[in-house]
């Protein structure tokens, strides 16, 4: 079965700062260790850089967003040093936390020495809607998170530079660690057999009269429902009326933002391609009923079109 799935992406932004004077005994000394009076003046140093927090992958899964406020203790030097309290939601704390630590400020003067102080900083974690629209990578370093120390950087390579085929999300990112929804498979099959039916035409090789894919239409679908504005929508009216595929509901709704899992897509393309285009190691039936990342489908994608282009070559 598949499941309602909303993206939302993290652009990590710092809101604000605002740092608040101290009144009791306890603080002032955080404050004015050498000064002979409390010092009650608001922070005076100035933000000297602009800490990026990661939106962990589990607040982005559960379409957590929102404001989280981290009170911190700064030295005389203007460095974060003590995280006090966080107050926010629990699975963007531990980002913000970080994120604070590296902030860096000028010193904060008390009567014209530098002197410690404590102060809120608040990180913003906007909801942004990411399929929107898809960003076409042409070149793997246009996709801004698809670094080499990831599992998946050969196949997103492959998929950028060779095959053309690879996209990320409106903010430029790939974020592989999130779920296939049905949508994105939809437009990776479209840009896949337009890819093939190229180099089939270049090697007189035809690829609906070599057999390299099927038709298909499990549910027996005669009308698509699907919103226009989405951006597979294209990709939805090329796969019916030029290949004859139809992923869709028996009702004929597509549900694009459902996520697939791993039996529902090796499935699908068995249907469609064939046994010998499934990656071997993408068998193993204890994980079948998980749901596939973005990332691992950039991989099974990789393998399963090694095989499919070979059998158009000239």
């Amino acid at each position: 079965m598949t499941k309602k799935f909303v993206y939302f992406v993290g652009f990590m932004v710092l809101f604000a700062v605002s740092i608040f004077p101290q009144t009791n005994d306890k603080n002032s000394n955080l404050i004015a260790q050498n000064s002979s009076k409390l010092c009650r003046a608001f922070l005076n140093g100035k933000l000297l850089n602009n800490p990026q927090p990661v939106y962990p992958s589990e607040a982005k899964i559960a379409g957590i967003s929102g404001k989280v406020a981290v009170a911190v203790e700064i030295d005389e030097q203007g460095n974060v040093i003590e995280i006090e309290n966080v107050n926010g939601e629990e699975l963007l704390k531990k980002s913000a936390s970080d994120a604070a630590l590296q902030a860096k400020f000028s010193p904060t003067l008390c009567d014209g020495a530098p002197a410690k102080n404590v102060g809120i900083i608040t990180f913003n974690f906007p909801k942004i809607n990411l399929t929107d629209e898809y960003f076409k990578a042409t070149k793997i370093e246009e996709l801004k998170d698809v670094t080499e120390d990831k599992n998946y950087y050969e196949a997103m390579f492959l998929l950028t530079e060779n095959y053309r085929i690879a996209f990320g999300y409106v903010d430029q990112n790939f974020h592989g660690e999130m779920p296939l929804t049905r949508g994105d498979f939809i437009h990776y099959l479209r840009q896949s057999l337009e890819m093939l039916e190229w180099r089939g035409k270049l090697a007189q090789k035809p690829i609906n009269e070599i057999g390299l894919y099927q038709p298909y239409n499990p549910n027996k679908v005669k009308e698509i429902e699907y919103s226009l504005k989405s951006p597979y929508a294209e990709s939805i009216n090329i796969l019916s009326v030029e290949y004859k595929i139809i992923l869709a509901e028996k009702d004929g709704s597509v549900n694009g933002d459902s996520v697939l899992t791993k039996a529902e897509i090796i499935e699908i393309w068995r249907n469609i391609f064939g046994e010998e285009a499934i990656p071997i190691h993408f068998l193993d039936s204890k994980d079948s009923d998980k749901e596939m990342s973005r990332g691992d489908f950039a991989i099974y994608l990789k393998e399963s079109l090694e095989v499919l282009a070979y059998k158009v070559l000239p």
